[in-house]
C-alpha cells in the first residue's frame, strides 16, 4: 500500500501535497458512505445538547477562518474544524453514529482518522476529570458503572455506553456490547430502551456487569440511574 503513494511522486506532474489530498479525499469519502454502519437523523429537541452544538460550530468556524486567513500550513487547521463541524451535528440530530462504533466496539478507520483531533481533546479532558473520581461505583446490587476502563475490570460483562473510544483491551475477555450515547447527554427512551435489552442480555447469573461512560463518573450518574 505506500508503495502506491510512493508511486505518485514518480510521475513529474505530481507533488507530495497530492498524496495528502488523495488520502483526504478518501477519507472523507469513505466516512460519508460507510460499509458497516448507517447516518441516523433525529433533530435533538433538547436545548442543552443544542447549547453543546453552538459551541463546537463556533470552534469549527474559527479553525476555518484561521486556515483561510493564514494560509500555508494553517490549512491543517481544517482537520480539526471538520472534526468539530461533525461533533457539532452529531448533538443536533446525528448522534452517536458520526462515530461509526458498531456494536462489537470497533470503530470506522476513516472515523477515527477524521474526527482524531476531537478524539485526542476528548481523551485528555477525560484523563483530567477522571483523576479525581472513583473509577468504579455500584448502583445497584451486581451492576458497576465506571468510566472508559484503564485498568483490568471487576466485572463479568460490559456494557460499553461510549461512543468516541473503541473497545478497551481490558474488555476483550469479557462479554460484551456497545450501545454508543453522545457524551453528556441523557439517552431518549429507544436508547434506554436498547440498553437495558443489553443489560439483561449481558448480566450472568450471579455475576457483574460493568456499563461504561464516556465521561466521568460524576458526569455519567444521570446517564447510569436512567439506564438501571
Amino acid at each position: 500500500m505506500p508503495w502506491i503513494g510512493i508511486s505518485v511522486l514518480t510521475t513529474w506532474q505530481h507533488h507530495f501535497i497530492d498524496i495528502v489530498t488523495g488520502l483526504f479525499a478518501g477519507v472523507l469519502v469513505s466516512y460519508v458512505l460507510p460499509i458497516a454502519s448507517r447516518w441516523k437523523w433525529q433533530p435533538s429537541k433538547d436545548p442543552f445538547a443544542r447549547r453543546l452544538a453552538g459551541y463546537y460550530l463556533l470552534g469549527s468556524a474559527m479553525l476555518t477562518l484561521c486556515g483561510w486567513l493564514f494560509g500555508g500550513g494553517y490549512w491543517l487547521l481544517l482537520w480539526p474544524a471538520m472534526a468539530l463541524l461533525m461533533v457539532a451535528l452529531g448533538y443536533v440530530g446525528l448522534g452517536s453514529s458520526i462515530f461509526q462504533k458498531s456494536p462489537s466496539g470497533r470503530i470506522s478507520p476513516s472515523a477515527r482518522i477524521l474526527l482524531a483531533p476531537y478524539q485526542l481533546g476528548a481523551w485528555c479532558s477525560f484523563l483530567y476529570f477522571s483523576a479525581k473520581n472513583e473509577r468504579v461505583s455500584e448502583v445497584v446490587s451486581g451492576v458497576l458503572l465506571g468510566s472508559y476502563p484503564r485498568h483490568h475490570l471487576l466485572a463479568d460483562a460490559v456494557l460499553d455506553m461510549t461512543s468516541e473510544w473503541q473497545k478497551s483491551r481490558y474488555a476483550a475477555p469479557l462479554s460484551y456490547q456497545a450501545c454508543p450515547q453522545m457524551d453528556l447527554l441523557a439517552p431518549d427512551v429507544e436508547a434506554l430502551e436498547r440498553a437495558v435489552l443489553a443489560l439483561n442480555q449481558l448480566k450472568p447469573a450471579g455475576g457483574r456487569i460493568g456499563p461504561l461512560c464516556s465521561g466521568v463518573i460524576s458526569q455519567c450518574d444521570r446517564r447510569g440511574s436512567l439506564v438501571d
